[in-house]
């Protein structure tokens, strides 16, 4: 029979072991463990509970990070007895309405907190890890609330008791959280974990019997199904023994006499290496989903045989850029309207550029960059892919870091978050979610960051190779279709000289008014969407500048959208979509204010709207005007250029059967008409030019005519230009990555090439691996003398081989893994080619 002596002895032992193969040992021939003197209750009360606790979460970083939240809840609850008097869950008037709040009133103001952060970390909220190098045995030690022994069955070991949905200041709401851990334990056959736990002195009540009680759970399996279980005495009590002195963990210098202690033995992580050093490091996980952790967190490394720190304490991602002040270029937060999830407040962070700082490398490489976030905790994120590709901000995404507030998000909603805060569910909230947010970084403000960062980042890229840019520059000459592909030979104004150069535009410090620009109600129509404008008179930073910044905020409406879209001139203009369900007569009055940098309402405007449907486009069935767009015709030698007319005719005017159009144009020696097509009112020409010979030519004739004798004759000026003058600025630029910079793209040795979209650089950027596999064991087998112009030719054929399969891709939503593979298969094959011809 088990007695409070030998309970404590047990403990012992188990709290030394670290690793499972001992735990099985010992259970198997210590008679503690043997059937007369203990027994195996099914955890949560219930046999089929693997489904429960194993559904919980994929990754088992996010498990512990789960195992934290319930740890800092159980901080936050201690002090609210000690300070209160009363259960936090009593919802009484005096307890805190927020967690902010909370800590700020429990444990000080984040400047307090931080000026002792390890301190207080180590004695009250530790992580350890020791045992196994690949699997190591994780210790978290919490001075929280803590439990009597009686209290452990129907709380840390239950899955069903849950006070936090009472409470408003707790950390963690949504999730249940505290058994997903156990799955990553050991092996199917050998998982364990072991826990303890003693309320805390302050709050168990005089005359109580307050001892230490704990449990070891295991994964047990009946009829070949899994499920989880933890051991109890023979009456299926709790094995509890006597506080006599704190008890004693190795490696940590928490006086541990109260609070809980969970013990997980072998387990897995992603990288089981140093957990407080490096890249991959369990303690960089954890800083990216506690983005501003309410609490420090101290983690040590008890393993021996690792470089680098040992020791760390956790304070969040995102607080670690706010401390490390010298690496941030920018910090605004700006409104957005988000679908059915409301206007969010999105605060956007933007470092400076790898060549203007040190320390900006870690958070470059850092592929999470949107977060959504309650309370500082990471509950979702978009990756920079969603930054570069879907919102075709290339430059800019390494370098920005976004949080968008979901703190009180609408229960109904939160299904948009999965328990595990790995991935959000694709549901059709988060995809209108996914498509305004693409709005909001239509901004001007993150359309100038990109351009900034473009010409930092390619100025080096595209410059100094004058034989790459002649290879480059004569296979897209030589192809026609690649020219017309990407655009090139469209008629880009180049100034002949200097233009009289435009007064501009200063702007006062402070806005003088807000006045709106247009008529009433605005319509907004629910296939486009609206622009509203409001002259202010200040300067174009009003919005975004560091001192005395002003922000712009509107009501809110279950109608209309709204986003900012920028400031110019002293005009700020935002823009305005319908919903998904809004109808067509709908209308509604939305009131925008413009606040100073203390909040205080400065202006105020309430503005009607109205969605609206705008009638397709029909036209007429014959044709009463055909209106050149441009004045001439202008083509560099060898390319296409399309040329338009306006007009007011059917889109089928030159299809249809019966009285049907065409188009006359004689056939010429420099000039070729490829193709023309008709499109709600604009006719597009499209025409080639086979000559090399510069200059002004005869104008081109051309008529368009019907069988209902309706003719418009048109002779256009045409003229020869150089190349220069449009192909060079619409070629797509080039991006060197190296080996260093392969973890922003998800690069390994094998990896070749990626296109991007920008929509501020015009184009398009090639990115392409100078550190790739092919590449290097070409440069190894070609003579030093000809190495040169095999890697020129290498990332010749790389560039036009990647913009041919982008331009085949693009519209395809899998083109960036397709061209990829693509590519990984090219770039195999090009060396052996290479070498025959250099």
């Amino acid at each position: 029979m088990a007695t409070s002596s030998n309970n404590k002895e047990v403990f012992l032992k188990l709290l030394s072991i670290v690793s499972s193969d001992e735990i099985v040992s010992l259970i198997k021939n210590d008679d503690f463990f043997q059937s007369e003197n203990c027994s195996w209750k099914p955890y949560g009360g219930r046999e089929l509970n693997a489904p429960q606790i194993e559904g919980q979460m994929k990754s088992s970083s996010n498990a512990l990070v789960e195992k934290l939240t319930n740890s800092t809840d159980a901080l936050l609850m201690r002090r609210c007895y000690e300070v209160e008097g009363v259960a936090p869950e009593s919802g009484n008037t005096k307890l805190p309405k927020t967690l902010l709040e909370a800590i700020t009133k429990y444990f000080g103001t984040d400047e307090e907190i931080n000026r002792k952060r390890s301190e207080w970390a180590k004695q009250h909220l530790v992580i350890l890890a020791e045992g196994d190098k690949k699997k190591p045995t994780i210790t978290i030690v919490d001075r929280g609330e803590g439990q009597l022994p009686e209290r452990i069955q129907d709380t840390i070991v239950g899955l069903s008791e849950s006070i936090k949905e009472k409470i408003n200041f707790v950390f963690g709401k949504y999730h249940q959280g505290g058994s997903a851990a156990i799955r990553f334990c050991g092996s199917p056959s050998k998982c364990f974990q072991l826990v303890l736990s003693r309320r805390a002195e302050s709050i168990a009540g005089k005359g109580n019997d307050n001892q230490w009680g704990f449990t070891l759970v295991r994964r047990n399996y009946k009829n070949r199904i899994a499920y989880y279980e933890y051991c109890t005495d023979k009456d299926g009590k709790t094995f509890s023994f006597p506080y006599d002195k704190p008890i004693k963990i190795d490696g940590a210098e928490i006086e541990f006499v109260d609070g809980c202690l969970i013990r997980l033995y072998d387990y897995y992580l992603e990288n089981p290496s140093n957990i407080t050093y490096g890249r991959n490091s369990l303690a960089l996980d954890i800083d990216q989903k506690l983005q501003r952790s309410p609490l420090p967190i101290f983690l040590h490394e008890l393993r021996a045989g690792y470089r680098g720190d040992t020791k760390y304490t956790i304070a969040g991602l995102l607080r670690r850029m706010e401390d490390n002040k010298e690496i941030i270029s920018d910090d605004i937060t700006l409104p957005a309207g988000l679908g059915e999830i409301g206007t969010r407040s999105i605060r956007c962070i933007r470092l400076k550029h790898i060549n203007d700082a040190k320390g900006v490398e870690s958070y470059k490489l850092q592929r999470e960059k949107i977060f959504y976030v309650e309370n500082g905790l990471a509950l979702g994120y978009e990756f920079d892919t969603f930054v570069r590709s879907d919102c075709q901000l290339p430059a800019l995404a390494p370098y920005l870091h976004c949080y968008i507030d979901m703190s009180d998000i609408r229960v109904d909603l939160a299904n948009i978050f999965h328990s595990g805060r790995e991935e959000l569910a694709r549901t059709e909230d988060y995809q209108i979610l996914k498509e305004r947010l693409k709005k909001f970084f239509e901004n001007e403000i993150f359309e100038k960051w990109n351009k900034e960062y473009e010409d930092k980042s390619l100025a080096s890229a595209n410059e100094d190779n004058k034989e790459l840019d002649k290879l480059i520059e004569k296979a897209i000459v030589d192809d026609p279709e690649l020219k017309e592909l990407l655009g090139i030979g469209e008629e880009i104004k180049i100034p002949k000289g200097k233009d009289k150069e435009k007064e501009k535009y200063i702007g006062e410090d402070f806005p003088k008014k807000f006045e709106y620009v247009g008529n009433q109600p605005k319509e907004v129509d629910r296939s486009s969407y609206a622009l509203v404008s409001f002259h202010t008179e200040a300067k174009d930073n009003l919005l975004t500048r560091k001192k005395d910044r002003f922000q712009i905020q509107w009501s809110s409406s279950q109608v209309f959208d709204v986003v900012l879209r920028g400031m110019k001139n002293g005009i700020i203009s935002l823009r305005i979509d319908c919903r998904e369900s809004a109808k067509t007569g709908d209308e509604d009055r939305m009131t925008f204010t413009l606040t100073d940098q203390v909040g205080k309402v400065k202006f105020e405007q309430t503005i009607g709207l109205k969605a609206i449907e705008t009638p397709p486009y029909e036209g007429f069935e014959f044709p009463t005007y055909f209106e050149p767009q441009k004045e001439s015709l202008k083509i560099p030698p060898k390319t296409t250029r399309k040329f338009a007319f306006a007009s007011d005719v059917t889109n089928d005017y030159f299809s249809r059967d019966n009285n049907a159009g065409r188009i006359e144009f004689e056939e010429r020696q420099d000039l070729q008409l490829k193709r023309f097509r008709l499109n709600d009112g604009i006719l597009e020409v499209t025409f080639y030019s086979p000559i090399e010979k510069l200059g002004a030519r005869e104008d081109v004739k051309l008529s368009i005519i019907d069988t209902a004798d309706h003719r418009f004759d048109f002779s256009i000026p045409f003229e020869i230009v150089p190349p220069e003058e449009s192909s060079r600025l619409n070629e797509p630029k080039r991006n060197y990555v190296s080996e260093v910079n392969w973890p922003a793209y998800s690069w390994n040795e094998n990896d070749i090439s990626s296109v991007d979209s920008s929509r501020t650089q015009g184009g398009l950027t090639v990115n392409l691996n100078v550190d790739s596999k092919p590449l290097k064991e070409l440069k190894k087998t070609v003579g030093v003398e000809k190495v040169e112009n095999a890697v020129n030719k290498y990332i010749a054929d790389t560039y036009i081989y990647s913009l041919y399969l982008y331009f085949e891709l693009k519209n395809d939503p899998e083109k960036d893994r397709i061209l990829g593979s693509a590519m990984r298969a090219i770039g195999k094959a090009l060396p052996g080619m290479i070498r025959k011809i250099v």
